[in-house]
């Protein structure tokens, strides 16, 4: 070793004394001593010569230390002297310094640049020298004594598998990379780092296992996707409990069962962007609702469907997969709070929520400030089906079922999107209405969902008193109030393999009455089903498919089966048992019409099985329309009606299903029913020609009251035909007739005093296409307005894309006015000129604002390539109503208005599809709601403001988006949620 310091004054004086020299009597000039090494096994050194060291003294100079002999690995030859240059003792740890360098093996260092050479400072390698094991070493570099050490591995000296400690990737050959702290595992200690191969099991259950380049196995992860699994195999979500592991690890597992079908919402259609998971497994479903998920080998599946706005959906299905569920969503009703506030809001059904200021953080724990949207619903126990099947763990982890008495789901969304929870430490209060056959009065305990198992969970007690449940949450989800049993019911249900073939389903739904009712929905496959969790010796009813409006059995529940939660199959512990019909009902609807006149109501309707028999009869309404609900097969209607000549059809009916019959025509002129329109017809009517008739005569074929030249025309022209006739015969599409109205206006001017109301209108006016129903304003400035759209701030985006506004796609259903969106058959179907926006409690409208052409077709003519900066018309509404001439004032129409703030948010480009009111600044305001554009807008489709925002402000005339009449409305009447916006807007046409 080559060290530079001198050696303390005190340990060399005493050393040269023993040479003859006086103590504390430096060597003189020339001055030289030669000191021998220390024997073999001595611990210390009486001299300088006994100490290894040769010393020569320059006069005016330092001394310098020689190296000394080499000390061996394992102490062999390690010396306990103190240093030549400090006096520190070898493993001290200050041995070691940059000006005095440490030779291999040597210690304590601190840094490689108090290692001599090319040696580096190897950390806590002491303890292979007989020194303590925190003492860092020189040692050459790569050196296989270092072997599980802290510094043995690095990017100069890479690890192959199985050796350490390394402190990154880096520090591993290719193909391995570190591992943390599995040392126990290689010999070494617990803590220690060691390189592995990438796929080594030993990372099995550690979050960063699985991968595209190392793909898991059944029961290994955690994974982020399908892609990090074997082929296959799928990425389950948070079910690393099966497993052994952490309870949100997501874990690879074979793929054995297919699960595929639709997500609908209430008016049947489907629901896109919906997140699908079975057992973790998710998917998205695409623009019909569909989806198709593939999962491991359970008996038992949680099936969970979210999407914002909606309420969550969860499921519990046994068995194996099926190819054709339909999970059908409801929609929350969304209310507005300030969470920067002490809050309290309220739906419809009288619920309550209340909470105190700051109490809603992010998933960062970041508190919320802005705007937020409450999703709430409350659940109708005696209609509606509630999340899982009432499988619940109370606080001493038994496994128990419930009878509820409330429940209620409560989401928080911000301005963002982001979902918003409590605080740690704060609560909220809920309260709950209950029904009136709901008798129950004290404490209850109180259940929250847990999606990812599909069982209800106790956490703390509520309290009903008056017909109200009331209770306090620390988090939010689905709460019920529920008293709990532990001797539940089961009913076995068998399903004829010809209601459900193999893969297949039947949809159920399963109506439990009071004094605890609830609604359960879900699939039945063929074969033997359990409907369990149900209150004992209880008569249920059993729907078939879940829609109908009818039970198709009612069975008795009867004792308990003595255990709990899912019954052994093939389930013959039930007490209760059913057996489905094969026969379940389908639909047949027809339209039949009587040539000549505008009512086609009375049109006597039989149907016949195929033995013949007459098995209903029924008649027609206004507009021809019947509907007849009969057992699955093939059937025969007979259209009939005095005058006319009879018309016959077929169809089959399907178990559950409906089905459309073609619409037919009954030729008028068989006036004496003798089924054929001969010269014996057409002389009856010349003989009474110019007579009165009586309601009901057959020679008033019109049926206006008289007989005359009409129905001598209706003779005329079917002069030979006979009946019965077949609809084969004479075409299956309905030809012009007087009521077939191709707008509400068009019916208005043949019947000027129909009143506002819903009415079958064709989209081409004269009968020959399939007829819908539509909404009529007769009474509104002039009336006979169609209505086209409606479009609803209920969370759930309908318009927020060209598309909706320029094809003939419809969606929604009159039934839900005002509630759901809806886009009518006569969107793309019904022409005009003249547009009505109809809001809340105020509407107004444009004349000639549009070239007589449907809002489809006029939005695709008239859609720009760049933002209108200028009104399409100038200057108030034509008409107006619930509104003053200064608030109409600011009202225009616009395509594509320019969002004057675009170049900052340029994201967000412009805020309508049609522009009725604008802000002096930022923002563009009307229907359609910033298609394809920024987040902020993506929980509502209506920027129409409400009515006591429109306050007119001056501006300069003509310039946008001032009006041509000078006005505008301020930027502070808009906002960033739905706070300020009108709940619905419907559009009519004229």
């Amino acid at each position: 070793m080559y060290r530079s310091k001198w050696v303390l004054g005190l340990l060399l004086a005493w050393t040269l004394a023993g040479c003859g020299m006086m103590s504390g009597e430096e060597p003189g000039a020339g001055a030289a001593a030669t000191l021998a090494p220390a024997a073999e096994g001595e611990w210390a050194a009486d001299t300088a010569e006994e100490a290894g060291l040769a010393v020569e003294s320059q006069d005016g100079e330092e001394p310098e230390a020689r190296e000394p002999a080499a000390a061996t690995r394992g102490g062999e030859g390690r010396l306990g002297i103190s240093s030549a240059c400090t006096g520190d003792e070898l493993g001290s740890f200050d041995y070691c310094s940059t000006s005095c360098p440490c030779d291999v093996n040597e210690g304590d260092c601190d840094s490689d640049a108090q290692c001599a050479g090319a040696l580096v400072c190897m950390r806590d390698t002491g303890g292979l020298f007989g020194l303590d094991p925190e003492v860092d070493m020189c040692m050459e570099q790569c050196s296989e004594d270092a072997q599980g050490t802290p510094d043995f591995c690095s990017p100069e000296c890479p690890c192959s598998a199985g050796e350490a400690d390394c402190d990154d990737d880096e520090d591993c050959e290719p193909g391995n990379v570190c591992a943390k702290n599995v040392g126990a595992s290689y010999g070494y200690a617990a803590d220690v780092d060691v390189c592995v191969d990438a796929c080594d099991p030993i990372f099995n259950g550690g979050f960063d296992y699985c991968s595209e380049a190392c793909p898991c196995e059944h029961g290994q992860g955690d994974c982020d996707g399908d892609e990090d699994c074997a082929p296959g195999h799928v990425c389950a979500r948070d079910v690393g409990a099966a497993y052994g592991f952490d309870p949100e690890m997501d874990m690879c597992e074979s793929v054995v069962q297919d699960f595929a079908g639709r997500v609908l919402d209430e008016r049947g259609d489907g629901v896109a962007g919906a997140e699908v998971s079975v057992n973790g497994v998710s998917a998205e479903t695409d623009e019909e609702g569909g989806f198709a998920v593939q999962v491991g080998q359970r008996e038992r599946h949680v099936i969970n469907v979210e999407k914002r706005g909606y309420v969550p959906l969860s499921q519990i299905h046994l068995g194996s997969g099926a190819q054709d569920l339909t999970l059908q969503l409801t929609r929350a009703e969304l209310l507005a709070l300030d969470p920067t506030a002490p809050a309290e809001v309220v739906d419809s059904t009288g619920s309550r929520l209340a909470l105190g200021a700051n109490a809603l953080v992010d998933e960062n724990g970041n508190v919320a400030t802005g705007p937020v949207n409450v999703a709430m619903h409350t659940y109708d126990l005696m209609e509606e089906e509630m999340v899982g099947n009432m499988e619940a763990v109370d606080e001493n982890g038994e496994e128990v079922m419930l009878e509820s008495v409330g429940a209620i789901s409560v989401d928080f969304v911000d301005a963002n999107g982001q979902r918003l929870q409590l605080a740690p430490g704060e609560t909220a209060e809920i309260s709950i209405e209950l029904p009136e056959e709901i008798d129950f009065t004290g404490e209850i305990p109180m259940w929250y969902f847990d999606m990812d198992e599909g069982r209800w969970i106790e956490e703390g007690v509520g309290m009903v008193e008056n017909g109200v449940a009331v209770a306090t949450v620390s988090h939010f989800s689905v709460w019920n109030f529920d008293i709990k049993r532990a001797d539940p019911a089961c009913v076995k249900v068998v399903v004829p393999p010809e209601l459900a073939p193999p893969g297949g389903t039947v949809q159920a739904r399963v109506v439990v009455p009071p004094p605890f009712p609830r609604t359960r929905q879900g699939s039945l496959q063929a074969g033997n089903n359990a409907l369990y969790n149900l209150p004992p010796n209880t008569n249920i009813q059993i729907f078939v498919p879940a829609n109908a409006p009818e039970a198709l059995a009612t069975v008795n529940t009867g004792a308990p089966w003595g255990g709990r939660g899912v019954p052994p199959a093939p389930f013959d512990v039930c007490n209760g048992e059913v057996t489905l019909s094969v026969n379940l009902p389908g639909q047949l609807i027809g339209f039949a019409l009587l040539e000549g006149r505008d009512d086609h109501s009375g049109v006597t309707v039989r149907v016949f099985d195929s033995d013949g028999a007459l098995v209903e009869t029924v008649t027609t309404d206004a507009f021809g329309q019947y509907t007849l609900s009969l057992e699955p097969g093939d059937y025969t209607v007979e259209l009939s009606q005095p005058g006319y000549l009879s018309v016959k059809t077929t169809g089959t009916v399907k178990a559950g299903k409906q089905e459309f019959l073609p619409c037919v025509q009954l030729p008028g002129g068989d006036v004496n029913e003798d089924r054929v329109i001969d010269d014996a017809d057409l002389n009856a009517v010349l003989d009474s020609q110019g007579t009165s008739a009586n309601p009901g005569d057959p020679l008033d074929i019109n049926g206006d009251g008289l007989i005359d030249d009409k129905d001598l025309g209706l003779v005329q022209g079917n002069l030979n035909l006979s009946g019965p006739l077949f609809a084969g015969d004479i075409g299956t599409e309905c030809p012009a007739v007087a009521n077939a109205f191709g707008s509400c206006a068009e019916l208005l001017t043949a019947h000027p005093d129909t009143a506002s109301g819903r009415y079958i209108l064709y989209a081409n006016g004269d009968g020959s296409t399939a007829p819908f129903e539509a909404q009529c304003d007769m009474d509104s400035n002039g009336g006979g307005w169609t209505l086209i759209a409606s479009l609803v701030n209920d969370g759930n985006r309908r318009w927020n894309s060209l598309a909706a506004w320029t094809d003939t796609s419809t969606f929604g259903l009159l039934a839900d006015l005002h509630t759901r969106d809806l886009k009518s058959p006569a969107f793309a179907g019904v022409a005009g000129a003249d547009v009505m926006i109809r809001a809340s409690n105020y509407a107004f409208a444009f004349s000639g604002i549009i070239p007589d052409s449907d809002m489809a077709g006029f939005v695709a003519g008239a859609f720009p390539n760049e933002c209108s900066r200028s009104y399409r018309r100038s200057g108030p509404p034509d008409w107006h109503e619930g509104l003053t001439s200064a608030q109409a004032s600011v009202l225009g129409f616009v395509v594509r208005p320019l969002d004057s703030n675009a170049s900052c948010f340029p994201g967000a480009a412009e805020n309508a599809i049609i522009g009725l009111n604008m802000a002096a600044c930022c923002w563009a305001g009307g229907l359609g709601n910033t298609p394809s554009g920024s987040a902020v807008w993506s929980t509502h489709d209506l920027s129409l403001l409400r009515r006591e925002r429109l306050v007119p402000t001056s501006c300069s005339p003509g310039v946008y988006p001032c009006s041509d009449t000078g006005v505008v409305v301020p930027f502070s009447s808009f906002c960033y949620d739905a706070s300020c916006k009108e709940p619905f807007a419907d559009i009519y046409i004229r």
